[in-house]
């Protein structure tokens, strides 16, 4: 009878070799630390190989993807189902399941400005072609305009160019649409026209020309000032969340003691008024050319939103939360209406 083995010492399991220790110390290819675990505690530095077959990397990106979806997801039915949920989630610790706010605004955000900007373009380039046809109507010519402001004086220019501004005959066979465009070309034209009489002026400030002459351009492309402004808007709202959240600090620390909790609620709240605002200009997009426009009845829901999270967030009362939400509102359109003037004046100079 064989007996091999049956003095042979059993291994522990519990036991572990040096081998298997080794096996799970990571050095870090960027900084050189030695360390246990998924990332290097000195540099932050992902223990992810990127140096691998195509497949695993498929693999490790659709993974990505569906954990930002799920979060996203999760973030967004909560701010509209439970208005001020997230935010009191998120400043407790609930946050695994939720994508962080800051990303999630610039998001939102980024989605928001994109339709608007398509909308704002859209809507210029259907007055543009009523413009034309209203110049192909009246039969003037841009070319032959411009001729007359370049041999005739400039108020001689100005008669001429909108001479056919009187022509009752013409204007009697348009209907009201295309006569108010007419009427609204004309004035833009004026203004064109004393714009260009004043930059020619000697007595105009270099500052003042370079301000004039951005203006007089942009009448000639109103979608590329229109991108800029809003392209400039969408920076200027990131100086304005820090205020906002020192608003809602101010009316509500006794409830929240730190700021950080109010720059959590200005930046979902912001969230959300971007969500109902590209839902309405997604609806006018998909279905254009009506008479009537239901969808804007939804703006009434950012401030029930915001009444809502509001009182859950800081468990106030409905009449003291409406009192502070009243005069916040306030102090919000009045320094975002001097955000909008500046980024205009801004978007003039640069």
């Amino acid at each position: 009878m064989k007996i091999t083995g049956v003095f042979k010492k059993k291994k522990n399991p519990k036991e572990k070799t040096t081998s298997e220790e080794s096996e799970k110390i990571i050095v870090c290819k960027n900084c050189g630390t030695s360390f246990e675990g998924n990332f290097c505690p000195h540099c932050g530095q992902s223990t992810n190989d990127f140096n691998q077959p195509f497949r695993i990397l498929i693999y490790d990106f659709m993974g990505t993807i569906f954990a930002f979806d799920t979060r996203f997801f999760k973030t967004l039915k909560t701010i509209l189902i439970a208005p001020g949920k997230f935010s009191s989630d998120f400043v407790s610790g609930k946050r695994a399941s939720y994508m962080e706010p800051f990303k999630f605004y610039v998001f939102i955000s980024f989605v928001f400005f994109l339709l608007l900007n398509i909308k704002t373009g859209q809507f210029i380039s259907d007055n543009s072609d009523h413009l034309d046809q209203a110049v192909a109507i009246t039969s003037m010519a841009v070319d032959s305009v411009k001729a007359q402001f370049a041999n005739d004086s400039t108020k001689q220019a100005i008669k001429n160019q909108f001479q056919w501004d009187n022509n009752k005959k013409t204007l009697g066979k348009l209907d009201k649409t295309e006569k108010d465009k007419i009427f609204a070309t004309n004035n833009i034209k004026r203004i064109q026209a004393s714009l260009i009489e004043n930059y020619k002026n000697p007595k105009t400030s270099p500052f003042v020309k370079r301000i004039l002459s951005h203006a007089i351009r942009l009448m000639d492309y109103p979608d590329m000032f229109v991108s800029k402004v809003l392209r400039y808007f969408s920076w200027s709202l990131f100086f304005l969340m820090p205020f906002f959240g020192f608003c809602l600090w101010v009316f509500f620390h006794k409830t929240q003691k730190y700021y950080y909790g109010h720059l959590i609620y200005s930046l979902a709240s912001l969230s959300t008024t971007f969500i109902v605002l590209s839902v309405i200009l997604a609806l006018k997009l998909i279905f254009p050319g009506r008479m009537t426009a239901p969808e804007n009845f939804l703006f009434w829901l950012i401030p029930v939103y915001i009444w809502l999270g509001l009182k859950r967030f800081y468990g106030r009362k409905a009449l003291g939360t409406t009192f502070r939400m009243f005069i916040l509102s306030n102090i919000y359109f009045v320094s975002t209406l001097i955000m909008v003037l500046l980024v205009f004046f801004l978007s003039l100079y640069f």
